[in-house]
């Protein structure tokens, strides 16, 4: 792989909208065919407006879950959230009257760990260091 480009910045590269966004652990493999896996991190825009077909991070039974936002196959339904393990049963939204879930934020990326931790940094060098 060659690199040319200088330093990266990752608060430049995944947070448009400082004041709005959070970070946010996956818990779980309701997602796995998204890519998304148990232990990534999901960067969630609150300020975003969602999409049909956006991933988005909802309230639902008093938790937060990740699904994606469809408009299912009948349009007097309303959109509802799907997960992509083919298990999960398709959740309704929030009808105003206190059923379905609740959007919270849309996913705009995901961080995953690759190398696992390690219990100390490598010789002369700090943990929130790295040399190219």
């Amino acid at each position: 792989m060659d690199y040319e480009e200088g330093p990266i910045d990752l608060n430049r590269e995944l947070v448009a909208s400082p004041l709005s966004t959070v970070l946010m652990r996956v818990r779980g493999e309701a997602m796995g065919a998204e890519g998304l896996r148990d232990g990534d991190l999901v960067v969630i825009d609150r300020a975003l407006d969602p999409r049909p077909g956006c991933l988005v991070v909802a309230i639902w039974e008093g938790r937060f879950i990740v699904r994606r936002l469809s408009r299912g196959p009948d349009p007097r339904q309303g959109p509802r959230l799907e997960a992509s393990d083919g298990v999960s049963a398709p959740i309704a939204l929030d009808d105003g009257q206190g059923g379905g879930a609740r959007l919270w934020g849309v996913v705009r990326h995901a961080v995953r760990r690759l190398a696992p931790p390690s219990s100390k940094p490598p010789r002369g060098q700090g943990r929130n260091h790295a040399t190219g």
